[in-house]
């Protein structure tokens, strides 16, 4: 907004505050009950609770998004695919003509001039001998011809969808395409926030214009002593909207692993580990990956701990001790604060003692 002064009268100004759309957008403040995050030298990110996604056809609430890998997108146009650094085969593009998932007009028409078209990357950099993930938000605007995703065909409709495709890249020299490509000449097709990183899942959005851009790894933490943490016994809940990788969903601990109580989750399985100073510790599991989002529960308690994941029996160990002098509870990711996974946590619960197995599988139903 602009105001014209009158040379003489001032303005009373208070709380300026500007937000990261790829963070998740505004944040609830606890300490206040808004969105306002004062700060004083240098910015500050509080979790992001709240976390929105969008599901094709609205944002969707998926809890508290915690991603422990810091991620880099090497596209460096993310949201222009007029730029050179797209070339184009058979294909022209016309800039910010749609409405884009975040809301704003930054969304490009892709056109196919001629069969076979192609929007693509020529990526060159590395990371050598591992996996990207390419990502983009696709969806179809005239048309029924084929679109594929980095040569895999994928089915658009009238909604945005994140669509992904993982490459992999082979020894120093190696060149990968990622890209859109559209088979039939006159269709178009609307395209928005491309992302190329390392690892084998997409992370959320990380926007670029003109160079590479780096989101670090979240790191959340709460001192045991802010909830009244029972050292002789207790259970840990959480429920999990959505996960990728190998994410530490809750890991109470020491400040190292050598006394740990944690819940993980993998394709495999959803398991609980227990560790005490001096002993090999205790793995249980829950077999298959679980149908998310989920819930799962950890009794805790000397030759008595038990898993169970939305209503399973109970997995049990008794001959494990309870671990000593636990001082934190981290969300997402071990002791130091490393995780290689992503997930959105919709419920933390602790109780100071060890439920029932029958209680576990209650509260987990």
């Amino acid at each position: 907004r602009t105001t014209t002064g009158d040379g003489t009268s001032g303005i009373y100004i208070w709380g300026a505050h500007a937000y990261r759309s790829d963070l998740g957008g505004m944040v609830n403040n606890p300490a206040r009950g808004d969105s306002y995050v004062p700060t004083t030298s240098a910015a500050r990110y509080l979790p992001r609770v709240g976390h929105h996604v969008y599901n094709g056809t609205a944002w969707a609430n998926e809890g508290m998004l915690h991603e422990s890998e810091a991620r880099t997108n090497l596209v460096t146009y993310s949201e222009d695919f007029s730029n050179a650094s797209w070339p184009k085969v058979n294909a022209s593009v016309s800039s910010d003509s749609s409405i884009a998932p975040d809301g704003n007009q930054t969304a490009d028409t892709l056109t196919a001039t001629s069969a076979s078209a192609n929007v693509y990357r020529y990526h060159t950099s590395g990371p050598f001998n591992s996996t990207v993930t390419f990502s983009v938000w696709l969806k179809r605007k005239t048309g029924t011809g084929t679109v594929s995703v980095g040569g895999t065909s994928v089915t658009l409709t009238s909604e945005w969808q994140l669509f992904t495709k993982d490459f992999a890249i082979g020894a120093s020299g190696s060149i990968i395409y990622p890209g859109i490509q559209i088979a039939t000449s006159g269709d178009e097709v609307y395209a928005w926030g491309a992302q190329l990183e390392a690892g084998a899942f997409p992370t959320s959005y990380i926007p670029t214009s003109g160079a590479t851009a780096t989101r670090s790894a979240d790191v959340a933490s709460i001192p045991v002593a802010d909830f009244g943490y029972n050292q002789s016994e207790g259970t840990v809940f959480v429920e999990a909207s959505s996960y990728k990788g190998i994410p530490k969903l809750l890991h109470l601990n020491d400040g190292s692993d050598s006394n740990r109580a944690q819940i993980t989750a993998s394709a495999s399985n959803v398991a609980g580990y227990v560790q005490a100073t001096g002993d090999s510790g205790s793995f249980i599991s829950v077999a298959g990956a679980p149908t998310v989002p989920f819930k799962a529960a950890l009794g805790i308690e000397t030759n008595d701990m038990g898993l169970t994941v939305n209503g399973s029996s109970v997995s049990t160990d008794t001959s494990q001790n309870v671990p000593v002098s636990i001082t934190k509870l981290n969300i997402g990711s071990d002791s130091t604060g490393v995780s290689v996974g992503q997930a959105h946590i919709k419920s933390i619960k602790y109780y100071p003692r060890r439920l029932t197995n029958a209680q576990l599988q209650e509260l987990t139903t």
